[in-house]
C-alpha cells in the first residue's frame, strides 16, 4: 500500500514541478549543452542592458532585445564552455591587457563599482547610484543599434534626450 502511495507522489510530484518551475521564472529557453539559460537570466541581461543605456522600458523593447540577448548569452556559454575544454585559462596580465583595450576602462571601473553599490544599497534598503555618464550610454545604444536590438528612431530619439535635445 505504501509503495503505490510513494509512485503516485512521485508521479504527481514530476508532473507539478515544470509549473512549479516556471511559476518561479525559472524556465529554461536554451540548452547549452549540459548548461541553462532561464528566462530570469534572459530578463536580467535585457533590463541590465535597457538600464546602462538608458533606453525607455517597455515591453515592446523587452521582447525585440531578447532574441538578440539569448544569441548572445548562448554565444558566450559556448565559448566558456570550449575554453574549459581546452583548458584554456586567462592570466592575469592577458585580462589585464584586454581591460586596457576597452575604450574608458574607468567609465567600466565606475559602472561595476556602481552596480556592487548599487546592489549593496538595494539589500540595505537606501541610496540612488548616479547614471553611467552620456558618452558611456550613447556607445551603449550605439552597441545595441548596430545588433538590430533598436531602430535607428529610437537611437536617434535617446541620443538626443542624452544630450539635451
Amino acid at each position: 500500500m505504501s509503495a503505490l502511495f510513494l509512485r503516485t507522489l512521485l508521479v504527481v510530484v514530476i508532473t507539478l514541478l515544470p509549473a512549479l518551475a516556471s511559476a518561479q521564472g525559472l524556465r529554461v529557453l536554451a540548452r547549452v549543452n549540459d548548461d541553462a539559460i532561464t528566462d530570469f537570466d534572459l530578463q536580467q541581461r535585457v533590463l541590465f542592458a535597457i538600464r546602462t543605456t538608458g533606453l525607455q522600458d517597455s515591453p515592446d523593447l523587452r521582447q525585440r532585445m531578447s532574441a538578440q540577448m539569448l544569441r548572445q548569452m548562448i554565444d558566450e556559454r559556448l565559448q566558456i564552455q570550449d575554453a574549459k575544454r581546452l583548458g584554456l585559462k586567462a592570466t592575469d596580465n592577458e585580462m589585464q591587457q584586454r581591460f586596457s583595450d576597452i575604450k574608458h576602462p574607468d567609465a567600466v571601473t565606475n559602472l561595476l563599482h556602481e552596480a556592487m553599490e548599487a546592489k549593496s544599497l538595494r539589500h540595505s534598503g537606501g541610496g540612488v547610484v548616479r547614471a553611467p555618464d552620456v558618452v558611456d550610454q550613447i556607445e551603449r545604444l550605439e552597441g545595441l543599434l548596430q545588433r538590430g536590438s533598436i531602430s535607428q528612431e529610437e537611437f536617434d530619439a535617446q541620443k538626443s534626450k542624452l544630450l539635451g535635445g
